[in-house]
């Protein structure tokens, strides 16, 4: 994504009727030309997210400094910049969450106030004064996450849970901000009596433990269960082992398991 924004002390120009325009004050003007659309890009795990975005600032005949600032979704690799006259400038940011974002920016820029001065023969001089001005735009993004959209329908279509799974995550400043966020599918086989997490879509929940014998003076026997809801752990459970139910009996050995 480019966004190009060029200040001038030169006369103003016809802008194009799409690209907005920051208010004309001493003949200077700031002209955005930008896509309005950044789209996130994460890792498999989507344990990282993020989206470029570019800002390319071009100062004319007169020095500028700028200042970018914005909502907690965007980080800049700048937020204070000098650029002298005639030079070019590339700002970098990065997009972190999806829905409607913004980047303040604010210029300012000490510019001639084209004043002259005339003599009582008649001629007329410019006067070498200039005046500092201050101007600022705020630009507005819509920040989106077509994989992550992609796979939210996936997971509706499994009847699934979207969310952070596990016992902690990180907590989120962005409004919109799902990095980390994966699908737990509801299975179809939910509450079916068990005796093996390999009968199961997901796992066997153990709920009791059937006693058969005895064996030196201690119960043994094998743990007996419902298939899950959910596809994958998550938080604390007890699992029967895949192939428990092709062993012999032995004593009640079914620990808790907690995912992180």
């Amino acid at each position: 994504m480019l966004i190009t924004l060029a200040a001038c002390a030169s006369a103003p120009h016809a802008l194009p009727q799409a690209v907005p325009a920051l208010p004309t004050t001493s003949d200077c003007e700031i002209a955005i030309s930008a896509s309005d659309h950044v789209d996130l890009a994460c890792d498999a795990e989507r344990t990282s997210c993020s989206g470029p975005l570019s800002i390319v600032v071009r100062a004319c005949d007169a020095p500028i400094d700028l200042t970018f600032g914005g909502d907690d979704c965007f980080d800049v690799s700048e937020t204070s910049v000098h650029i002298n006259a005639g030079a070019t400038k590339r700002i970098d940011a990065t997009a972190r969450a999806v829905g409607q974002h913004h980047l303040d920016v604010v210029m300012q820029s000490s510019l001639p106030t084209h004043e002259t001065t005339c003599e009582v023969d008649g001629r007329c001089r410019p006067l070498d004064r200039r005046e500092r001005v201050s101007m600022s735009k705020r630009i507005s993004f819509v920040v989106t996450d077509r994989a992550a959209a992609a796979a939210r329908e996936a997971c509706a279509a499994c009847n699934g849970i979207w969310a952070l799974h596990g016992m902690s995550h990180q907590s989120h400043l962005c409004a919109g901000d799902d990095e980390g966020y994966t699908c737990n599918c509801r299975t179809h086989d939910h509450g079916k009596r068990c005796r093996d997490s390999d009968a199961c879509e997901g796992w066997c929940e153990r709920e009791r433990f059937v006693v058969t014998g005895q064996q030196n003076g201690h119960a043994i026997g094998y743990a007996e269960g419902r298939c899950s809801e959910l596809v994958d752990y998550e938080s604390c459970f007890r699992p029967i082992p895949s192939g428990a139910s092709k062993l012999p009996p032995g004593p009640d050995v079914t620990p808790e398991v907690c995912v992180d």
